[in-house]
Formats: structure tokens, C-alpha cells, sequence
């Protein structure tokens, strides 16, 4: 039987959370998968448990390789999917039950379905379920591109594979962070039927060595060569052209002062500020956060810092 959905799961020293959730996945009612887990390099016992967990559910299959980065092995998973559907789990994060069932059911006629989600951390759970459901495309690329409540997150996502291979859409393996938004930027470029469901389908782990926890860790100029591109794509779509490029300013101030490679700033960017500023699209909140950021950085960070250690994330 031709598998409905390609499940890939990129895993990288996740021996803590990683039974949990293959388990998630291997529990979903009535669905008909693959899922595809890619061994990057762990050094812990992640490879053994995935291991054991494909030689008792042959619907799950495992590549090992050395450590090439998220980027490089997503890409790897897209050569060997054969599913319609493609959907993507974080190897510590968990898929509600009935997840598939309840996607599939939204997909006919669909290229692109969205759904929302749940924010776990030690001591809570946290609905993330910001917008009503709609099949407004202009108002879900909105969502993902712009605001914080689809995002441009993989994992609360469904993806057709036709298009994905049709398109050759791949991950930018040069930019480590914010590739997950470039690649959903680029595949709403080559679609138009979209749904986004007011369900939350997917359990995100708050952990503290994750990659977005770790902002000022992570490859500090990945993040603006990603807004780079992302405005460079959206020039004629002036809402988000001058939004994306005040976005672009609020990043550069939280990280001017530890970047280490200037060739990653756009210097047109930062030079055309006042011109940016002025233009009357802007978001305010945005707009807002700039200022608090440019005027006040110190005290941002150090609220910032305050915040995460009160926040009870996994480690």
C-alpha cells in the first residue's frame, strides 16, 4: 500500500526524548506511513534506541551519518521520501494522537496545511492557537511570515511532496537558523490552496540547548543572511518587503555587537533605516520592539535573561 504521509525526523543526541516520540508517531490511529529517522552524528544512545525501535515496526527506517547539521540531513530525508505527505517531527517533541487522522482529513484539494500547537515546558502546558481556522492564503502567509502565531516552524506543517520534488525545493545548507522559514517562504511561492487548522496536533518541547533557546550561539549572521533573502524575495509584496526589512533591523541590533564575520550584514539595509522607518506598513508592535531593542539593548538582554531562567524548560 502507497504511504499517505513520509514522516521525517532528523535526530541528533536525543536519547532522553526520542522513545517518546517514535512512540507518538507509532501510535497514530488509522494512518498509513513511513517514517524516515536520520542519524546525524549522535554520540549518545540515540542510534541504539532507534535501532531497536525500527527492528520491531519496520515502518520506520534509519540512516546513519556522520554530523553534517539539520539543514544537510533534511535534505537527505527529501531524496528517499514516498509518501504524498510530507510532515516533519523534532526528535524530542511528541505528535498528539490522531494527529495524521485529523490532518488528513483537511488535505483534500490542500497544498499546504497548518495547524497549531502546544508549548511544553517542566511545570506547563501552552496552547499556541492565535488565529481562527481559515483558508485565507493571504492571511496563513501573513501568519507564517510575519507574525509569531503559524510561524515558520516545520513540525506544524503539512507539506505535498509533488511540489516539494516538482520545485526542487531544498534547505539552505549554509544558514543554520531560520532555514526552516526560507524553506516554507520558497514552497508558498509555488502553491495557492492553504488551510490552517485551530487544533493543536503537536507537543514542542521547551528545552534549553535548543537551537532557537540559543539564539546568541547559533551562526550570529545566519539569521540575517536569511532576512536578506526572504526580502529579496518579497519586493514586489511591499507589506512584507518593508516589514521583513524592519525585522531584519530589530535582529541586527540584538546582534551587532557579537557578530563576528561583517561580510553577513547588509549594509543597504542598516543605511536605508530612516527610509524604513518612515513607511507607513510597519507593524507597530514591530516597530515598537525596534526601539525598545536599539534604545535599550542592555536592559532587553537582561530581561530577556530573567525570563529564561523563570521559564522551566527540559534540559
Amino acid at each position: 500500500m502507497e504511504n499517505k504521509f513520509s514522516i521525517i525526523v532528523p535526530v541528533y543526541n536525543a536519547e532522553k526524548y526520542i522513545l517518546e516520540c517514535l512512540e507518538s508517531i507509532a501510535n497514530q490511529e488509522n494512518a498509513n506511513f513511513e517514517v524516515i529517522l536520520i542519524n546525524d552524528g549522535s554520540t549518545d544512545n540515540s542510534k541504539i534506541i532507534c535501532e531497536k525501535f525500527c527492528q520491531k515496526d519496520k515502518r520506520f527506517k534509519l540512516i546513519n551519518q556522520d554530523n553534517l547539521g539539520v539543514s544537510k540531513t533534511r535534505n537527505r530525508a527529501l531524496q528517499l521520501v514516498t509518501g504524498k505527505y510530507i510532515i516533519f517531527v523534532d526528535a524530542d517533541d511528541i505528535l498528539k494522537k490522531n494527529a495524521l487522522k485529523e490532518i488528513f482529513e483537511h488535505a483534500t484539494n490542500k497544498q499546504l496545511v497548518c495547524y497549531g500547537y502546544t508549548k511544553m515546558y517542566k511545570n506547563k502546558n501552552e496552547n499556541v492557537l492565535l488565529i481562527d481556522s481559515t483558508d485565507d492564503f493571504n492571511k496563513i502567509e501573513r501568519e507564517i511570515v510575519l507574525e509569531n502565531s503559524i510561524g515558520g516552524y516545520l513540525w506544524n506543517k503539512m507539506f505535498l511532496t509533488s511540489i516539494i520534488k516538482k520545485n526542487n525545493i531544498q534547505f539552505k545548507e549554509d544558514i543554520n537558523y531560520c532555514e526552516d522559514l526560507l524553506f516554507v517562504a520558497e514552497y508558498l511561492s509555488s502553491i495557492s490552496k492553504v488551510i490552517y487548522i485551530n487544533k493543536s496536533l503537536y507537543y514542542y518541547r521547551m528545552r534549553k540547548n535548543s537551537l532557537t533557546y540559543n539564539f546568541f550561539n547559533s551562526n550570529e549572521g545566519s539569521i540575517l543572511k536569511a532576512y536578506s533573502l526572504l526580502i529579496e524575495w518579497y519586493k514586489d509584496k511591499k507589506e512584507f518587503y518593508w516589514n521583513l526589512q524592519l525585522k531584519y533591523l530589530v535582529f541586527y541590533n540584538k546582534l551587532k555587537n557579537v557578530i563576528k564575520n561583517k561580510n553577513d550584514i547588509d549594509i543597504n539595509i542598516i543605511n536605508n533605516e530612516k527610509n524604513i522607518l518612515k513607511n507607513n506598513k510597519l507593524n507597530i508592535k514591530t516597530r515598537i520592539k525596534y526601539k525598545i531593542i536599539k534604545e535599550f539593548n542592555f536592559i532587553y538582554l537582561i530581561l530577556k535573561r530573567i525570563k529564561d531562567k523563570n521559564e522551566k524548560m527540559f534540559e
